[in-house]
């Protein structure tokens, strides 16, 4: 079969991506037409790189990329290894990464690959054929339990459990070798009720034991920080994927990736040191109704791009009295909150400087305390002396009286006691 797979987003991608003709783009799941788009865009100075595991995209690939202006080189590698490859290449730094995340059109075509649901095939779905894990050891192999994890998670099928306890009967009478196969065990796990609307009803376990074989969600968030700690100045990352899943774990690596302090709120100062390193809009592309009418496909597809930042050295900024040791553009300063605060700029200082500063404070602090103390006991023991001498004097003073009273033949109380008392 033809080798052909349609891009989704494809316009949307290479404009938001592509922002230097001489620059160096790579796109991390070569065979799409998103290459070719990126590589049109590029002078003869400019080079497009193209990594894939799937030998079949890597061979229709070079031959597809050949009238090119621009240079053209091909990766025969996972993108969880895009760093180590293109830094044997020579490679350091990049304008853009592009990832079109999930299956080709080709794979998903090809009975033999075992990844369509439409069609019958052996039970395979490995994106490198060299892969030693198939859907068929998934299927076949592991227990209820992990196989139960695996459609829950993976798969987000509200009807799981009964999935993976139909899988076991059938697999306990013989093994299940085929996708037709595998299909209509599904078929029969979910109520016909429920399978008459919505997706196809295989379409979250096929989903769900793909991810498995090929490791697609574990390797996304390491292979995304790579990618950004590869990036130039102003450099941009774009991401399309395709279940919620990969857009949950893009959407919280670009998060995490432009958080500038995260450090717990009610510290009064940033001491993490962590800095942004890129610019990520929260809202993420989706195609437009025309082309989900052209390419159903596209239907799920999202579109999530960010920006590396430029830093700035010896600048910390202040949101909100916190000062935050990051970057600055303009006057405004994107929060870990996504939200824009207004931002001012001051020197930074390091984390034993402002310990330093917060010891001199607080005992500068303590000594004003103890003159005030010291003040107010000095005019306190002033006040309690006084007080003592007029007991003292007052005391003479009655005794004398008593005597003179003491004195006279008759019951006698003076008017100065009277008035004492």
């Amino acid at each position: 079969m033809e080798f052909n797979h349609t891009s989704v987003l494809l316009r949307e991608t290479v404009d938001s991506v592509v922002t230097n003709p001489k620059g160096i783009y790579v796109d991390c799941t070569l065979g799409g037409q998103d290459t070719h788009a990126v590589g049109e865009m590029l002078d003869p100075e400019g080079m497009i790189i193209g990594l894939d595991q799937d030998e079949d995209a890597l061979s229709v690939a070079r031959q597809r990329l050949s009238d090119l202006k621009c240079q053209v080189l091909t990766i025969p590698t996972n993108f969880s290894n895009l760093k180590e490859a293109l830094q044997n290449e020579g490679i350091y730094e990049v304008d853009g990464f592009i990832f079109d995340l999930g299956v080709s059109s080709y794979q998903l075509d090809t009975p033999e690959r075992g990844f369509s649901y439409m069609n019958d095939g052996p039970l395979d779905m490995r994106m490198d054929k060299e892969a030693p894990l198939t859907a068929d050891e998934v299927v076949n192999e592991y227990d209820a339990e992990a196989l139960l994890q695996i459609i829950r998670d993976y798969g987000e099928e509200r009807w799981a459990k009964r999935i993976v306890e139909f899988i076991v009967n059938a697999r306990q009478e013989k093994r299940i070798t085929t996708t037709g196969e595998l299909v209509r065990i599904i078929k029969q796990a979910i109520p016909a009720k429920a399978r008459q609307d919505g997706p196809h009803p295989a379409k979250r376990t096929f989903q769900a034991i793909r991810i498995e074989v090929n490791r697609e969600l574990a390797i996304l968030h390491d292979s995304f920080v790579d990618a950004v700690s590869m990036l130039k100045p102003k450099g941009k990352i774009g991401v399309i994927t395709f279940h919620s899943l990969e857009d949950r774990i893009t959407k919280q690596t670009f998060k995490e990736l432009s958080t500038a302090c995260i450090c717990p709120p009610e510290l009064p100062m940033c001491v993490c040191n962590h800095k942004a390193v890129v610019k990520a809009k929260n809202k993420a592309i989706e195609p437009s109704a025309g082309e989900i009418e052209v390419n159903p496909r596209a239907r799920s597809a999202k579109l999530r791009v960010a920006a590396q930042v430029v830093e700035l050295e010896g600048v910390s900024i202040y949101v909100s009295g916190k000062a935050v040791v990051g970057q600055v553009k303009s006057d405004v300063l994107v929060a870990s909150q996504g939200r824009k605060r207004s931002a001012s700029v001051a020197l930074d200082l390091s984390p034993m400087m402002w310990q330093v500063v917060y010891g001199i404070a607080a005992l500068v602090a303590f000594l004003l305390i103890m003159m005030v103390m010291n003040a107010y006991s000095t005019k306190l023991g002033y006040e309690v002396v006084k007080t003592q001498q007029a007991v003292v004097q007052l005391t003479k003073d009655n005794d004398a009286l008593d005597v003179e009273v003491a004195s006279l033949s008759l019951p006698f109380v003076s008017n100065k006691s009277q008035n004492n008392n």
